[in-house]
């Protein structure tokens, strides 16, 4: 969140204000700085129609070759689909299609930006991509880890990848601690967020009840969402769940070294969903019975 916008949020909550949150938190960018064939892939562009008629720009890029599935890319709340194009070679070049949609009020997608209209338009993203796979992943990027969270209690995704995420409830205690104001303020601040956000963005509950595989990743030198909270919220997470340090500050771990990048999140796709399997026969249950083996050298009751 840039400076300024901070700076606004603060005024708001120490004032006492009544906030509109969708106008603070939401930043809409409807200029493109880059765009799939940028990249030098070619995308379908598509208007879907959301559950209360709105119009959602969409994006898909197709992997060359047999698909593993479909690749949703849930946004944060201050970019368009054009800065999430960087994903592309992440998935694409991997065996993945993607796809890449507006939020209302950003990019292509009319209307203003609510949200509300996050949620009807990344559901209206979702069901697109059920159309053309079965096997859809979701991945949210900041704010849209709070999303990602809530619809996959909805959907049959087949995997959950949660860059950078942040309960959206807690921002104001979150951006208040970077500033270094009272612990108090921040608690204040966050019960007057609470009161004025849906509960869809509500990330502590709704994680409890993500089933499908998930990987979170997260970097300990994030200045918007401390490393500390994303532990808390990792914790709620069900089984099965893996967490990777990153590097660089919110969500830039892309920019760090994509290559180290791409090859962790599609090695870890690939095991989920067990993409890429062992072939020795047999296999897991030597593995079992040599854990168990281990346990009993240990005097320890095995796992059940």
């Amino acid at each position: 969140m840039p400076r300024v916008r901070r700076v606004l949020f603060l005024i708001a909550i120490v004032s006492g204000c009544s906030i509109q949150l969708d106008s603070i938190l939401l930043k809409p960018s409807a200029d493109f700085r880059l765009r799939p064939a940028d990249l030098n892939y070619t995308a379908e562009a598509t208007v879907l129609t959301g559950a209360n008629a709105a119009a959602v720009s969409t994006w898909y890029v197709k992997t060359s070759g047999t698909s593993k599935g479909c690749v949703v890319i849930i946004p944060g709340a201050d970019a368009n689909k054009g800065r999430y194009s960087l994903l592309l070679p992440i998935f694409v070049d991997k065996g993945w299609d993607v796809v890449l949609y507006d939020y209302p009020g950003f990019g292509d997608s009319p209307g203003t930006a609510t949200f509300d209209g996050v949620m009807e338009s990344t559901r209206a993203a979702l069901d697109y991509a059920f159309r053309q796979h079965t096997v859809v992943v979701g991945f949210g990027v900041s704010m849209g880890t709070d999303v990602l969270a809530r619809v996959a209690v909805d959907y049959p995704l087949a995997a959950c990848i949660f860059e950078s995420a942040g309960d959206l409830r807690e921002i104001g205690s979150d951006l208040l601690a970077f500033q270094h104001a009272p612990a108090e303020l921040g608690a204040l601040a966050d019960t007057v967020i609470a009161a004025n956000a849906s509960e869809d963005f509500d990330l502590r509950r709704w994680i409890q009840e993500v089933r499908m595989p998930k990987l979170f990743l997260h970097s300990p030198d994030d200045t918007l969402t401390p490393w500390e909270k994303l532990w808390e919220i990792f914790k709620l997470a069900p089984q099965p769940k893996h967490l990777v340090t990153t590097q660089g500050d919110h969500a830039e771990q892309v920019f760090v070294d994509p290559d180290l990048y791409r090859s962790l999140v599609n090695g870890w796709l690939d095991g989920a969903l067990k993409l890429d399997p062992i072939g020795i026969q047999g296999y897991q249950q030597i593995l079992d019975n040599e854990l168990r083996a281990s346990y009993a050298d240990y005097g320890l009751t095995p796992p059940a």
